[in-house]
């Protein structure tokens, strides 16, 4: 009986300085990591440092607290921006990834213009964006800047079987209509996307 207590003593026991040094290791680098979307890291000697190199657009949606985008086209867009109320260190000049991969159902509907427009301000900075899955419906012609790649997740007519149906797995733009799509104008342009201009 004694024998039996002491070992689930000493369990417990060190159960509890494994947790502690455990805590003592992943405390430093939790409590650097305060800007949101920047989940890639890097260390510099013991510093864990907040990597501009990939930014998560998804984390700027509910139900996340803090600032919230309206939709994919805004969210980038206030990203390349560098809104400071989104990135606390502002847009790196270099570019870096977005990954808007995480984003599904009404976020897809582009309301306030495009990636790179919003009430007639533009803006260009070097970007790769990761297109999530679904459809994305746009108010007008996307105008790609200089160095700015799109990435989708295949075409729409790529898909899942699930234990509920198929599903589509590819990222399809469409045009806003209202008669169609239940968005508010309808599309403005004569192609859904320009380059190289």
């Amino acid at each position: 009986m004694k024998c039996a207590s002491r070992k689930a003593l000493r369990r417990i026991v060190l159960g509890a300085v494994v947790a502690f040094i455990g805590e003592l290791l992943v405390s430093p680098a939790e409590a650097q990591l305060t800007s949101p979307g920047n989940n890639a890291v890097y260390t510099s000697g013991s510093t864990v440092v907040l990597s501009p190199a990939f930014i998560d657009a998804s984390v700027f949606f509910p139900p996340n607290k803090g600032t919230q985008a309206a939709d994919i086209c805004d969210a980038v867009y206030q990203l390349l921006k560098g809104n400071p109320n989104f990135l606390t260190h502002g847009y790196p000049s270099s570019g870096t990834i977005i990954d808007a991969r995480g984003l599904s159902g009404a976020a897809l509907t582009c309301t306030k213009g495009s990636p790179w427009s919003e009430s007639g301000v533009s803006v260009a900075a070097p970007s790769t964006i990761l297109l999530p899955a679904g459809t994305i419906i746009i108010p007008g012609t996307w105008v790609l800047p200089k160095y700015t790649r799109l990435i989708g997740a295949g075409d729409a007519l790529d898909y899942l079987s699930t234990g509920t149906g198929t599903v589509s797995v590819g990222t399809t733009l469409q045009a806003c209509l209202p008669s169609v799509n239940h968005c508010s104008s309808s599309f403005s342009g004569s192609d859904m996307i320009e380059s190289g201009c």
